[in-house]
């Protein structure tokens, strides 16, 4: 994967997948101890334990559709290779936690990419699942709980065109200041 938010796009469909009705996204920038620590929490079916040991094999997938699930091995070889690493923990019918720490000055670490677009993609294009997406650096924090937009907008659905064009707006500037 190229970047941090194909990464996120990735493991949101997994949680998706997993049966999630809620998904913690998050995504904080720490100068101070030069890492980018991207953390994703669902309540999803969660795994058993050795499901989640072989999870960084490329050629172990529980999905019909291909014989490799590649999603994982990289996100971890991206983390390694820029001096992080990942944690990943899963309770069978409680759901699963993923920590991916990069090196944020590393040369090797992956670009974070287009997180605006795909926060906003995330929210519209699963609506009948809950997300709280936080984005965090060293000038604030901006966070988008997908309940309280459903609940803003009440009677329009999270997809409508008006209200995607509304937060792609609001998502966009907003993490534009903390970059």
């Amino acid at each position: 994967m190229k970047d941090i938010a194909s990464h996120i796009l990735d493991i949101t469909e997994n949680s998706v997948r997993a049966k999630a009705t809620l998904v913690y996204i998050s995504l904080e920038k720490d100068i101070t101890r030069d890492t980018l620590v991207l953390e994703i929490k669902d309540d999803g079916i969660g795994m058993d334990a050795d499901m989640v040991k072989n999870l960084t094999n490329p050629f172990y997938t529980t999905r019909k559709t291909r014989k490799v699930g590649l999603g994982i091995p990289l996100l971890v070889q991206n983390c390694e290779m820029s001096g992080g690493s990942v944690d990943i923990k899963s309770v069978p019918g409680k759901g699963t936690e993923l920590k991916a720490t990069f090196g944020l000055s590393h040369i090797d670490r992956p670009p974070e990419g287009e997180i605006d677009d795909v926060f906003v993609n995330i929210a519209t294009g699963y609506p009948e699942v809950d997300f709280i997406m936080t984005y965090t650096s060293e000038k604030g924090v901006f966070m988008l709980d997908t309940r309280e937009v459903k609940q803003l907008f009440e009677g329009l659905p999270i997809n409508d065109l008006d209200v995607v064009m509304g937060l792609k707006e609001i998502v966009k500037n907003n993490i534009k200041e903390l970059k």
